[in-house]
């Protein structure tokens, strides 16, 4: 059974890095950070789990989609696994997704999830968390007296656990349900409560959230001036933190201010810029109350065509999210939750009660058979757990750098095709429209044989060519595809020396290296960058560049006269010349070495396996 297990989480961290490695570097917008991978690496599986769970639920209000696709992986994870805990704030979060996306019925079905497995677990905090987005999705539906008893629930499971965070923000829940209510002197008391406990524990997220709402019952209660300084508050805070969704509520809020005190063209800014994030998110509800105020406005400037084009999408939309059968289902659901938590409730005093019988007539009985048993099986689940520990964690380091490997690979393979490409197209379109350029121009000056200004055009023409050929060549060498690597580096380093600037020499045995093509490619583009690190900075005057081959291995050596540098400080180096280099070699199991000195020049010496 261990095992079984041991190989379930294998093949599942293989899947996440395949993903996370592979697919997510293609797609910036779905990359994780490197800091976040670094502890992953290090985790066990439901560490790795609540990493990832913490990631999305940071992540969701910028983006639903890379928040959705993490939290599938963790679902699944923590199913396989039985990891309660995970599965409970993964099923949460996709709620909180789903809502936010207008799919109120899945929404629910997740919720309600949950929070069964919050209260089965005992996690108080958990279970509070999911009372509270239960509540908002009641009082979105209408149903305020359920609204309420959910987050009178939260509020006690909270103070219970002493979590200052939740208290928070069921006191904002809290008061947008007395707001609903029409009763704003307790929407307002809500709300500023929450707020200074925000600002007690440093909470820029939930300070934003409760200074819009204070701005809003400041603006229903006619105090325009600190209605606007609250709701821009809110919204700075939001682009600070880059929340793209709560960003978007904060500008139909100044939109909707601004349309009730006739600051028409505010308005419209501010819910087109609103509606433009809404899209962005897929969030359907503010889509449409966007497209409502924006009608409002149009009507307000006797624009009554668009108004009504507005209008018209605003009630299509909202049809499609609100419907009595939707909040049919969703009161179903809730109900038959209730339903079905109260017969648990009920069962489990039951069995509770009879297990309390049974209790000690089973423990006398089996006490002494489990000791031995116990003593014998924990010795040898303590070795075999042991052997296989290793046995694991050696095969997952093992497919981690070999997936870090392949990571590095794509993202080279692709800087060299893009390179190739660029080359192709300005040797290939460019290059022939210049040549085009001056054979008609030549022709001209045969004709006007004594204008002085075609010939210096021709010049400039004659220039640009040259200069566009060693660009196209510098980015792809012909000679490297064609001829190999050392034909290709004696072409670069011909054209180095041409300039008197620095004399650098080669000796190699071109058919003794064994570099295949690919190899090859990385090799020339790593001497590129130390050649061109020795122009820049080593004011040397002459360069040696030497290949060896010794048994199965390559040893390449670039040495300098210049001016040289301490090497202890390469650890506080920023530049990309030496990671490209690191890189590189990462990808053939390469090794460098650099030795150096102030006023002794420089030797890099890098050794490959060829075999």
């Amino acid at each position: 059974m261990y095992y079984y297990r041991n190989m379930i989480r294998l093949i599942q961290i293989t899947v996440v890095f395949l993903f996370y490695f592979n697919i997510l570097p293609a797609q910036t917008n779905h990359q994780i950070p490197d800091s976040l991978i670094r502890q992953l690496k290090s985790a066990s599986d439901t560490q790795q789990i609540n990493l990832l769970n913490k990631y999305a639920d940071a992540t969701y209000q910028k983006d639903f989609d890379k928040a959705k696709t993490i939290l599938d992986s963790t679902l699944d994870w923590s199913v396989r696994i039985k990891f309660i805990h995970g599965e409970a704030k993964a099923r949460k979060l996709l709620g909180l997704v789903s809502y936010f996306k207008g799919d109120y019925e899945k929404a629910t079905r997740y919720y309600i999830e949950s929070i069964s497995l919050y209260e089965k677990s005992g996690d108080l905090n958990g279970e509070a968390e999911v009372c509270n987005e239960i509540g908002n999705l009641l009082r979105k539906h209408d149903d305020v007296n359920g609204a309420i008893k959910y987050m009178e629930r939260a509020m006690l499971l909270y103070e219970k656990s002493n979590n200052t965070d939740g208290l928070a923000n069921t006191n904002n829940n809290m008061g947008v349900i007395c707001e609903y209510l029409g009763k704003l002197d307790s929407a307002m008391t809500y709300y500023q409560k929450a707020l200074a406990l925000y600002k007690s524990i440093g909470s820029n997220t939930g300070m934003g959230y409760s200074l819009d709402y204070i701005g809003l019952i400041h603006f229903y209660q006619g105090h325009i001036d600190e209605a606007i300084q609250s709701l821009t508050d809110a919204l700075n805070i939001r682009e600070k933190q880059g929340e793209k969704q709560a960003m978007a509520v904060s500008l139909v809020n100044l939109g909707e201010l601004c349309l009730n005190i006739n600051r028409l063209d505010d308005a419209k800014n501010y819910c087109t810029r609103s509606l433009a994030l809404a899209k962005e998110q897929g969030f359907p509800d503010l889509i449409s109350y966007n497209y409502k105020m924006l009608s409002e406005i149009a009507a307000k400037k006797n624009d009554y065509k668009t108004a009504f084009d507005l209008h018209k999408t605003f009630t299509q939309i909202n049809d499609s999210i609100f419907n009595l059968k939707r909040n049919e289902q969703i009161a179903e659901m809730q109900a038959k939750y209730e339903t079905e938590k109260k017969e648990k409730d009920n069962i489990k005093l039951s069995n509770e009660n009879n297990e309390k019988e049974l209790r000690i007539v089973r423990q006398r009985v089996s006490l002494s058979i489990l000791t031995g048993i116990l003593i014998i099986g924990a010795l040898s689940m303590f070795l075999f757990y042991n052997r296989n520990k290793l046995q694991q964690q050696q095969l997952l380091n093992e497919e981690i750098q070999r997936q870090e490997k392949l990571r590095l690979k794509a993202i080279i393979e692709s800087q060299e095709n893009e390179r190739q490409r660029i080359a192709a197209d300005l040797h290939d379109g460019l290059g022939q429209l210049l040549s085009a350029a001056r054979v008609n121009l030549a022709s001209t000056e045969v004709v006007n044989e004594n204008n002085s200004q075609n010939s210096k055009t021709l010049q400039l023409i004659d220039q640009s060519c040259k200069e566009l050929r060693e660009i196209s060549h510098n980015m792809m060498p012909s000679l490297l595809a064609n001829a190999g690597l050392i034909p290709a580096l004696e072409e670069m380093i011909s054209s180095i020396n041409a300039t008197g600037k620095i004399q650098i020499e080669l000796d190699a045995e071109r058919s003794e290296l064994g570099v295949d093509p690919d190899k090859s490619i990385q090799l020339f583009r790593i001497i590129q960058e130390l050649i061109q690190n020795i122009l820049k900075y080593a004011s040397a005057s002459e360069v040696q560049i030497q290949f060896l081959k010794v048994d199965n291995n390559l040893i390449m050596m670039v040495e300098d006269n210049g001016k040289g540098f301490d090497t202890s400080t390469l650890s506080e180096t920023s530049g990309n010349g030496l990671y490209n280099i690191r890189t590189r070699l990462t990808i053939l199991n390469g090794t460098m070495e650099i030795d150096s000195k102030p006023g002794n020049g420089t030797v890099v010496t890098i050794e490959i396996p060829v075999v």
